[in-house]
C-alpha cells in the first residue's frame, strides 16, 4: 500500500481550499437551482483537469505562504492566526488569489456545501486548524493519500485515466457490474505486459488502488460498494465498531437517544451509555455503561482520534470496503487495524 503524504500546514491548508473549491463546483453542478454568481463560478472552472487543478493547488500555496507570513496578531481570545471562512464575503484573499491565477474577476459566494455549516480555517507555519461552527474545533490533517493534485506524479495520473475509460466502457456494456477484484485482476495483468510501463506487480496494484480510491472519490463509480452494504446482516460482520462518544441522558425521563443528550469523557462518572456503530452494516448500539467493558471485551473497538467521529466512521468504512472489495475482508480487516487506533489498546 501506498504511503501517505505528508504536507506542510501552509500546503494542508491550499489542499484544502482546493478539494472544497472542487466539491463546490460540483454541486453547482447537480444542482437544479442556483444563483447567477455561483453559476459563473462553476463556469470557470468547469473544464478544469487534474492538472489545472494540480497547478492551481501549486499556486495557492504561494499565496498562502504570504498571508501566513504577512499576518500580524489580533491580540483576540481563541486562535489568532491567518484565517479564511467559507461563509460570503468572508474568504476575499482566497478570491483574490482566485482571481490573479485563473485571470477571471471571481464572484464572491458562499464555498461551505449547501448541507454544512459555514467552516474558519486557521494556519501558522507550523499548524493549520478548523472550525466547524456547528460543532467545535479539530487539527486539519497533514497525511493524505497520494493524490495527483499533491504529488503531480503523470503515471499514476495516466492510470487513472485508464483506469476510468476502463470502468466507463464496461458499464456501459454492463451496468450492473460490481466484481471490482475480477476488475482488478485482469486490469493489472493486462498493464503489466505493458512494455512501457512497470512490469512490478505490488506496484502495478498499489497505483490501481490509488485509481480506485480516485474514482470513488469523485462519485463515479460509488455505487461499487454500497452494493455489499445493503446485503449484509449483522451477524455476519466482522464485529468491528467504531466508538462515537460516551453520553449521559439530559434529563431522568427522556432515556432515548437523541440529540439533546451531553456528550461527556470516556471515563465519566455520569456516563449513562456509550454509543458504537457497526464498520461493515451501519448498525448503531446504545450500550449501557455497566454493559460497555463486556461488550468492548467481546468486539473490536476502533476509536477515531478525531473528535468528530461520526465523519471518521465513514472514511474508515470506505478504506475497509475499497480494500475488501480489492483483495478480501481478511487483508481489509488487517489494513484497518493497523492504520487506526483501538479504543483502550
Amino acid at each position: 500500500m501506498s504511503k501517505n503524504i505528508e504536507l506542510s500546514a501552509v500546503e494542508a491548508t491550499s489542499y484544502w481550499w482546493t478539494k472544497t473549491i472542487i466539491q463546490k463546483v460540483r454541486e453547482i453542478l447537480i444542482k437544479k437551482t442556483c444563483s447567477q454568481n455561483e453559476r459563473r463560478f462553476a463556469e470557470i472552472f468547469i473544464n478544469y483537469t487534474e492538472r489545472d487543478w494540480r497547478k492551481l493547488y501549486l499556486e495557492l500555496n504561494k499565496y498562502i505562504i504570504e498571508n501566513v507570513n504577512n499576518y500580524i496578531p489580533q491580540e483576540i481570545i481563541g486562535i489568532d492566526c491567518y484565517n479564511q471562512d467559507t461563509a460570503q464575503n468572508q474568504h476575499n484573499d482566497i478570491n483574490r488569489a482566485l482571481s490573479k491565477i485563473t485571470n477571471k474577476n471571481i464572484p464572491d459566494i458562499r464555498l461551505a456545501s449547501y448541507y454544512r455549516k459555514d467552516t474558519v480555517i486557521y494556519t501558522n507555519i507550523f499548524e493549520a486548524s478548523i472550525w466547524y461552527k456547528s460543532c467545535g474545533t479539530t487539527n486539519l490533517p497533514t497525511q493524505y493519500d497520494p493524490d495527483y493534485i499533491i504529488t503531480g506524479d503523470e503515471k499514476q495520473l495516466y492510470f487513472n485515466n485508464l483506469f476510468l475509460a476502463t470502468v466507463a466502457k464496461i458499464q456501459e456494456i454492463d451496468n450492473d457490474f460490481n466484481s471490482i477484484s475480477l476488475l482488478q485482476k485482469n486490469f493489472c495483468k493486462i498493464i503489466g505486459s505493458k512494455k512501457n510501463l512497470e512490469k512490478d506487480k505490488t506496484q502495478i496494484e498499489e497505483r490501481f488502488y490509488i485509481a480506485w480510491k480516485n474514482a470513488n472519490d469523485k462519485d463515479i463509480i460509488s455505487k461499487i460498494y454500497p452494493k455489499y452494504l445493503y446485503e449484509i446482516k449483522e451477524n455476519e460482520t466482522n464485529n468491528i465498531y467504531i466508538y462515537l462518544g460516551t453520553y449521559m441522558y439530559s434529563n431522568e425521563i427522556d432515556i432515548v437517544h437523541g440529540s439533546n443528550d451531553t456528550r461527556v469523557e470516556y471515563n465519566s462518572q455520569n456516563a449513562d451509555y456509550r454509543t458504537y456503530l457497526n464498520l461493515e452494516h451501519q448498525f448503531s448500539k446504545n450500550i449501557p455503561i455497566a454493559q460497555c467493558p463486556n461488550f468492548e471485551k467481546n468486539n473490536i473497538i476502533i476509536n477515531p482520534s478525531t473528535f468528530f467521529k461520526t465523519k471518521a466512521y465513514y472514511d474508515i468504512q470506505k478504506d475497509f470496503f475499497y480494500k475488501a472489495t480489492i483483495e478480501n475482508q481478511e487483508e481489509a480487516k488487517k489494513y484497518i487495524l493497523t492504520k487506526y487506533k483501538r479504543l483502550n489498546k
